[in-house]
């Protein structure tokens, strides 16, 4: 397993970004894409989730262009070509929610973007209804324009309608920090890569570019870490973040997957029962990790709600 080794085929994405130094000195990979003068409602940020990267959207990143002047696109630190702290103790980064959080509104503030539409996929909707209610409260003054609309992709925002698969199990587990080492035998990510998406057509390709970014200068037991921002969510779920989707008066869209196993299409209904004034779409036949797999079916699903607003 070399973890210094970058496939041919996410050189490309590589090539196209940047390091913007964050206020706890790690470095973080980001790409603006685009036009980096635009305005706030020609602008959309997009957050990937777990195990994945920035890299998981350049398959659909031309088809954003068509419809917004500038994209941007961040690795959370921990995941992708952005720093991956290895002195767990002495670095003092969680992998929390909250830090992601604090990591987005830094490059933000750093790419001047006083507001923008937001795009999220899995982990990332956690971080996004983060940024939300800190919105919310008026935080941070600098972004004046804020929240312009939300799209949330197959994300674990409900819990209890979650359905684990056996690796984030063992992760989760008090014997995770041992078990990681099992996560990341090749043919064991496979399957629970396809286990969570809920069909066999994901590309293998995809998967095994996800792996090559996963153990990129990590460590073993980096995914245990990673994960442990799910545990957040019992905490603040219901107290913080759920209300914060339930009250917004800016446009949300949920798009979803039908066939996603791990976080099923009983998520984007119950949100939508919170906010009754989003959009709900189930895009049928297409996985958890649907900007992977049949990418073109995937934009149009959003592009029929951004060409309402932009």
């Amino acid at each position: 397993m070399n973890r210094n080794h970058i496939l041919p085929e996410l050189l490309e994405w590589q090539k196209k970004g940047k390091y913007i130094t964050t206020f706890n000195d790690h470095k973080v990979f980001v790409i603006d894409d685009g036009d980096s003068t635009a305005q706030p409602e020609e602008t959309l940020v997009a957050f990937h989730g777990f195990p994945e990267s920035s890299a998981t959207y350049r398959f659909v990143s031309n088809f954003f262009l068509t419809r917004f002047k500038r994209v941007i696109y961040l690795d959370f630190v921990g995941f992708g070509f952005s720093d991956k702290p290895k002195d767990k103790l002495n670095d003092k980064f969680t992998f929390s929610i909250f830090e992601h959080t604090d990591t987005v509104l830094w490059v933000l503030q750093e790419l001047k973007v006083r507001g923008a539409h937001f795009l999220s996929h899995d982990m990332g909707d956690s971080i996004l209804t983060e940024l939300m209610t800190r919105v919310s409260l008026g935080q941070p003054n600098w972004m004046d324009k804020g929240i312009l609309s939300v799209t949330f992709t197959n994300g674990g925002m409900v819990l209890e309608e979650a359905e684990f698969r056996l690796a984030q199990k063992l992760l989760l587990s008090p014997f995770g920090k041992y078990l990681t080492v099992l996560s990341l035998v090749k043919p064991f990510f496979f399957q629970q890569i396809f286990s969570a998406h809920g069909n066999s057509l994901i590309p293998k390709i995809r998967i095994e570019e996800m792996y090559n970014q996963l153990i990129y200068k990590g460590y073993l037991q980096l995914s245990y870490y990673l994960i442990q921002y799910q545990k957040e969510r019992i905490r603040f779920e219901k107290s913080r973040w759920l209300p914060v989707v339930a009250s917004c008066n800016y446009p949300i869209h949920l798009a979803w997957g039908t066939d996603d196993k791990v976080n099923p299409v009983g998520i984007a209904r119950y949100l939508k029962k919170i906010q009754p004034k989003a959009q709900l779409t189930e895009i049928e036949g297409v996985g958890h990790f649907c900007q992977l797999h049949n990418e073109e079916v995937w934009f149009a699903s959003l592009d029929e709600f951004w060409k309402k607003l932009v």
